[in-house]
């Protein structure tokens, strides 16, 4: 859906991010999220605002990719 429908595509991670939030801060728990688990979107590159938006600085993200880690740089690094 990325890269078919780009604004949907935000529009739900945004959505299902808020949601996670609740959910742990009601069960008091923290949230995590694995990222691509069946792709190698360079989530730093293609989307940079879930690791720099403030309303998710409390999100725990990790990933797991075949890209090797020196070709990878968030965007807001330069």
């Amino acid at each position: 859906m990325l890269f078919e429908d780009r604004p949907q595509f935000e529009h739900n991670l945004r959505e299902g991010l808020r949601a996670a939030k609740r959910k742990a801060k009601k069960e008091k728990k923290r949230v995590a999220v694995r990222l691509n688990m069946y792709s190698d979107i360079e989530f730093e590159k293609d989307i940079p605002w879930i690791f720099t938006d403030p309303e998710f600085s409390d999100i725990t993200f990790y990933d797991y990719t075949k890209l090797p880690l020196a070709d990878r740089r968030l965007a807001v690094e330069g």
